[in-house]
């Protein structure tokens, strides 16, 4: 089974085009708070997500291969090589989030100062998705996707997307780098 996990600011729906293609069974898992509800009493860390995305894990009964994008792949990444014994295989497109000299992105730099996270948010969602997508044709997006993507951010999300962020400062090694390198090596 291959289990795809999205990233920030995203949904699950982000994989829709690739599991089209996909010519085995694949789930897209739903990121708790991101186009889904925040479950009461979820602290949304970094080490929340983890626990989530083993407990999602242990409900699959079969081999599973693990893919994940942005902060799913920094989730890919830990569960990997924590929980070696939870997946076949896994595959990560941040690799440097656990290089101990990582330096967090501006807008994640944003996301982690009190106050301007917040303020951050409040345009973002003041905003129309149109007015959005705009922004995120500077990532090369096309205009339809950066639409999608625009349409997917809500409040429940953006106070996510803060507390993980903040969970993960000074960057995701500080508090897992002593796990990657000797689990790592256990997969083949």
């Amino acid at each position: 089974m291959i289990v795809l996990v999205h990233g920030v600011p995203e949904t699950a729906d982000l994989w829709d085009d690739v599991r089209a293609k996909l010519d085995q069974p694949s789930v897209a898992l739903k990121m708790p708070g991101f186009g889904c509800p925040r479950p009461d009493g979820f602290s949304a860390t970094k080490d929340a997500y983890v626990d989530w995305l083993v407990d999602e894990l242990d409900k699959i009964d079969e081999p599973v291969d693990l893919v994940g994008h942005d902060w799913g792949g920094g989730l890919s990444i830990r569960v990997g090589t924590k929980y070696p014994d939870k997946v076949r295989s896994w595959v990560t497109d941040v690799a440097s989030l656990f290089n101990p000299d990582y330096v967090w992105h501006d807008f994640a730099q944003i996301w982690q100062t009190p106050g301007d996270g917040e303020a951050f948010f409040e345009n973002q969602l003041a905003n129309t998705p149109e007015q959005s997508a705009e922004g995120f044709t500077l990532f090369g997006l096309d205009g339809k996707a950066a639409l999608k993507l625009a349409g997917m951010l809500d409040a429940t999300m953006a106070s996510c997307i803060l507390d993980l962020y903040r969970s993960a400062m000074p960057n995701p090694y500080k508090d897992w780098g002593a796990d990657f390198g000797p689990s790592a090596s256990r997969r083949s």
